[in-house]
């Protein structure tokens, strides 16, 4: 990415030799705080205790629990490190010194060959003494990885932060109470002192070639020498006067104040009057200062493009990472305000048309012709239909429709009408007769009462139909319904 020769910024500066790269700020800041090998050691051990405590048994970690609950500690449990997440560490080293005490306590009562190591490192006061100090500075990195963290916060901001937080490095131990509590003024504390030097020069060296993050700017040539140095368009003289004009302004003065540095730029500060000093504002505050903004959009593609949406289309992901992602809140009302009414559509061809007033009309008067003779069905079915449950037993001969008076008994004597036998036997009268298409015959339905089946050959194969009788003349079938013979 940040390669001298073949990375993505050497690519880019070959055809804009101007560019101004920056790593990650806050990766910056987390390369400035690496441990020495003995605080390592001793953040290594810590690691171990509390996953010995917490994970290795689960019968354990409730004992734990209900000893921590007895013991009216001020906490009732330890919290589980994760190297995924970078404030893992000071959290879990904050919640151990408030229940450390209670922890040793606990560690004492164990008979296993680790909780005896574990307990001498607790007795130990010399690695007691660097938890301490781990736990304040882990506790300062936290603050300021919070303040670092955020889609919204300017290159300016940003710096801000980091210089703030060197400010509080320098000085006695008053900013790390855990030391003072520890300590209590009797040992030495001189190593700490050291890794502190040691980490404002680190944090000096990664963050003091960018200064662009001052409020109040006292040294004009200095300040116009550094904006020539990176932006080479940028004229000294005209920066240099307009700067002078601006700090002379108390109104300006005042909206600087109370606005954010983007808002004072762009509507405050007149162009006209500063367009220089204004033109090397905005190229500074349309710089990231971090990747926070493109690892909360990863996060959200991981989010939505999970295993169990892998069809999903790079065209409907990058819709979906839009409405994730953007800040901008839908106008409900406005959108539902100009909705249009539906039209009819019909979707009968191989593309939808809409249909006109007329034949809507037409539809819902078959519909409403259809839902009669549905209910006209269901009357002379006393309710039943194809598809429910029948009732229990099926009619025979007599039970068929056509069993009843001379109609029936006209029936019973046509050739095709084979009374009530089964399913089975049709296909096995059918097929006896050779497969031969237009093969048919008539028999009584044995699941459903008052109605007949006709089977019949059609392609070789033998079909059966149910024909539900809807009134004297008519019978109704599957396709619609016929006169009947």
């Amino acid at each position: 990415m940040i390669g001298r020769e073949k990375g993505a910024v050497a690519r880019m500066k070959e055809d804009n030799p101007e560019l101004i790269s920056y790593h990650c700020i806050i990766h910056q800041s987390v390369l400035c705080s690496a441990l020495s090998d003995e605080r390592a050691e001793v953040m290594n051990t810590m690691m171990k205790m509390i996953n010995f405590l917490r994970a290795s048994s689960s019968y354990q970690h409730r004992v734990l629990r209900e000893f921590l609950r007895e013991a009216d500690a001020n906490a009732d449990d330890l919290l589980l490190h994760n190297n995924v997440r970078w404030l893992s560490k000071g959290r879990v080293l904050e919640r151990f010194w408030s229940i450390r005490r209670e922890v040793a306590a606990f560690m004492e009562e164990l008979r296993s060959q680790k909780a005896t190591e574990f307990s001498l490192f607790l007795k130990d006061e010399k690695r007691m003494d660097n938890v301490a100090f781990l736990v304040d500075i882990t506790s300062h990195l936290n603050e300021l990885n919070l303040k670092l963290q955020g889609k919204d916060n300017t290159i300016c901001e940003l710096m801000i932060a980091v210089r703030s937080f060197q400010r509080k490095l320098e000085g006695d131990c008053a900013r790390f109470p855990a030391v003072q509590d520890q300590v209590q003024g009797q040992r030495d504390v001189s190593s700490f002192g050291d890794f502190v030097d040691k980490l404002i020069v680190n944090f000096s060296k990664r963050f003091d070639s960018f200064r662009f993050g001052q409020f109040v700017i006292t040294d004009v040539s200095g300040f116009s020498k550094e904006v020539t140095q990176h932006f080479k368009w940028a004229n000294a003289g005209p920066l240099q006067m307009q700067l002078i004009d601006l700090q002379a302004d108390v109104a300006l003065k005042e909206q600087f104040g109370i606005t954010d540095p983007a808002t004072f730029w762009l509507q405050m500060v007149s162009e006209t009057a500063f367009p220089g000093l204004r033109k090397v504002a905005l190229y500074t505050l349309t710089m990231f200062g971090s990747t926070y903004s493109c690892k909360a959009a990863f996060s959200a593609m991981n989010i939505i493009k999970s295993k169990y949406r892998s069809r999903l289309t790079n065209k409907h992901l990058h819709m979906c990472m839009r409405m994730a992602l953007t800040s901008f809140q839908p106008r409900f009302k406005l959108l539902a305000g100009k909705a249009r009414a539906q039209a009819a559509m019909d979707f009968s061809g191989s593309a939808g048309r809409v249909i006109s007033a007329s034949e809507a009309q037409s539809v819902e008067r078959e519909e409403g012709q259809s839902w009669r003779r549905r209910e006209a069905l269901l009357g002379s079915l006393g309710g039943r239909v194809p598809g429910l449950r029948p009732d229990s037993g099926a009619p025979g001969a007599s039970g068929a429709p056509g069993a009843r008076g001379a109609r029936g008994a006209a029936v019973r004597g046509l050739p095709w009408f084979h009374g009530a036998v089964s399913r089975l036997d049709a296909q096995r009268l059918v097929e006896e007769q050779g497969l031969v298409d237009g093969m048919f015959l008539i028999r009584v339905s044995q699941q459903y009462p008052k109605c007949f089946v006709l089977s019949l050959c059609h392609n070789q194969k033998t079909k059966h139909y149910l024909v539900i009788p809807v009134s004297r003349l008519m019978m109704y079938t599957a396709s619609g319904a016929v006169r009947a013979i």
